[in-house]
């Protein structure tokens, strides 16, 4: 038997990286819009100061609010984390559950060979 066999679920570190990533989504999915609304907030206020400064009153310095590529940050934390929870969950199972679900089965074969034999 392997040391990792024997670990438990708090002690694998795969365990806690996947509690991390499932909490930091949670957060990510309430608090979303309020993100959303910064961030446009931010930008149509950037754009402002951009037409200020250049003192133009056209509206292009406006366009860039609504754009996709300014949109891309609250999807990459959601693929970043999803990802990462989704890879700790299979590393814990290969490391804690799978073992700890095959227990059973191999005490009550041994227990079985021994009633055979004795």
């Amino acid at each position: 038997m392997n040391a990792s066999e024997n670990q438990t679920l708090a002690e694998s570190p795969w365990f806690w990286v996947h509690v991390f990533s499932v909490f930091t989504i949670i957060v990510l999915m309430l608090s979303a819009n309020k993100i959303e609304s910064l961030s446009s907030a931010r930008a149509r206020n950037a754009a402002m100061r951009r037409s200020v400064y250049y003192r133009s009153d056209d509206s292009s310095a406006t366009g860039e609010i609504d754009s996709p590529r300014n949109n891309w940050l609250l999807p990459s934390f959601y693929l970043f984390f999803g990802t990462t929870a989704i890879v700790s969950w299979i590393q814990v199972w290969r490391t804690v559950l799978r073992h700890r679900l095959a227990e059973p089965e191999e005490s009550e074969n041994r227990d079985k060979r021994q009633k055979e034999e004795g």
